[in-house]
């Protein structure tokens, strides 16, 4: 059972997704891959980098979680962590993106359509739900995953570094689109 806070950050991302995905049908697929300039990602470049940045985190976690069950214990550490998750979302400073979710991996699939980023974005939501499900009430309190850049964060620190992301993100597609 997923815990009430994490249920309802979940809830959230579900329902940030679908208005995004409202926002996106009004579009045909060759105006949400057009790209501002060449070294700007397109709408769909970035709902693809969002969609791919969740894949992988889901992927490390699976992966960490089948070779041990021992994890350390999240704390105040942890907390920072994600706080300087939060802080970074909410600032003009950008990070480059790590290689498998960059501009290469992005630029390599091009083009995209709107219809299967959005099959298989559902279907990974549906995969973390699964898996947050999965987990015992102690796993809740234990860091599951490591974020490239600040570290290992737990189940909450997770979901808020998808949200953060999520905004973040979002709003460059939709700047795209004005």
């Amino acid at each position: 059972m997923i815990p009430k806070r994490e249920e309802q950050q979940l809830h959230r991302l579900n329902a940030d997704l679908d208005q995004l995905f409202q926002q996106l049908d009004g579009y045909s697929d060759e105006q949400l891959n057009r790209q501002p300039s060449p070294e700007t990602w397109s709408p769909l470049m970035v709902a693809r980098h969002l969609m791919l940045a969740e894949a992988y985190s889901l992927q490390y976690i699976r992966k960490k979680l089948s070779f041990t069950d021992e994890l350390p214990p999240a704390g105040i550490r942890s907390r920072l962590r994600s706080l300087v998750l939060e802080f970074y979302f909410g600032s003009p400073f950008k990070w480059k993106a790590p290689k498998a979710i960059g501009d290469s991996a992005l630029l390599r699939e091009a083009p995209y359509e709107l219809g299967t980023i959005k099959s298989e974005w559902l279907e990974q939501r549906a995969q973390l739900r699964e898996l947050l499900e999965s987990f015992p009430a102690g796993r809740y309190r234990e860091e599951v995953y490591k974020h490239p850049f600040v570290g290992r964060l737990s189940p909450t620190g997770l979901l808020r570094f998808f949200q953060g992301h999520f905004n973040r993100h979002s709003k460059q597609i939709r700047q795209r689109l004005a």
